[in-house]
């Protein structure tokens, strides 16, 4: 088994991937059960999407935080 790449940085943003270790929330419940070869796919998607969201904060820094009032609710 491979250690967790888990950085006790525990929060989600909006597609409910971890902004600490970049896995999935669906690959965070996966892994303690996942097999080496498992483990390492979710180590290579989650290094993949750590490499994107940097790049994209390069150009958009706003874009982690999603659109102002996207989860907001209006009774009016």
């Amino acid at each position: 088994m491979l250690p967790s790449p888990c950085t006790r940085i525990c929060c989600l943003d909006l597609q409910d991937i971890c902004l600490g270790c970049g896995r999935s929330l669906d690959e965070i419940k996966a892994w303690s059960n996942a097999d080496e070869q498992r483990q390492q796919q979710i180590l290579d998607s989650a290094s993949l999407r750590q490499q994107q969201r940097k790049q994209q904060l390069r150009h958009d820094p706003a874009s982690l935080f999603g659109s102002p009032g996207l989860n907001a609710r209006s009774d009016d």
